[in-house]
């Protein structure tokens, strides 16, 4: 005798279309989910990344206000010593509010003739006036005298005082100072003051790192 076929429930339109509407509702509200947790996450790292700049300016603003500064001061004009020999009164100090470390400099003083511009690229040599500090600490002064001489063939030879008098030549005294702050970071330092005006390669030559 054979078995009576499966008879299938009748569909019902309104039905399904509910099914369908409500199943819709539910895919849209996972989607809504997935995306608002994304735009979460990427608002995060967002934030993380901003923080993150932020505190690296206000740790660098905090180095550049707390590490040393090194220049080099001089007396407002050439003098002579005891011999009628032209030097120049000069001093290195620490502006900044720590010590500086492993202190490396060098300056000279020389004469050039009036209407020539000095030569500030080349590597200063033999003999300069030297300094070396293994501290330096804040407020601190350490002076030093520059004599003012003709180079030649690496020969100090002395500055008449009636070459300057005479306006033939001028003064120049340059130099450069190097050095780390209690941080690590290395630092550098050119000063330059020409006598009795100033000239542009000279004051364009005082400079200092930005670090």
């Amino acid at each position: 005798m054979a078995r009576p076929s499966a008879q299938h429930p009748k569909s019902n339109p309104a039905e399904e279309l509910y099914l369908a509407n409500r199943r819709g509702r539910i895919d849209s509200k996972i989607m809504w989910k997935q995306i608002l947790k994304y735009v979460a996450i990427g608002s995060g790292v967002a934030v993380a990344i901003v923080t993150f700049f932020q505190w690296q300016d206000a740790h660098h603003t905090f180095k550049v206000d707390e590490r040393a500064w090194l220049g080099i001061t001089t007396a407002p004009n050439y003098t002579t010593d005891p011999n009628g020999k032209i030097i120049v009164l000069a001093q290195l100090q620490n502006f900044g509010k720590t010590p500086a470390r492993i202190v490396e400099g060098k300056a000279i003083g020389t004469i050039w003739k009036q209407g020539e511009e000095p030569d500030l690229s080349a590597e200063i040599k033999p003999p300069y006036a030297a300094m070396h500090y293994p501290v330096f600490f804040p407020t601190v002064t350490a002076p030093f005298v520059l004599p003012i001489s003709h180079y030649y063939a690496d020969q100090r030879v002395p500055v008449s005082p009636q070459e300057i008098a005479d306006g033939k030549s001028y003064v120049i005294v340059y130099g450069q100072v190097t050095f780390n702050d209690i941080f690590g970071e290395a630092h550098w330092t050119h000063f330059c003051v020409s006598y009795p005006i100033p000239t542009k390669k000279c004051v364009q030559y005082n400079d200092t790192d930005g670090n």
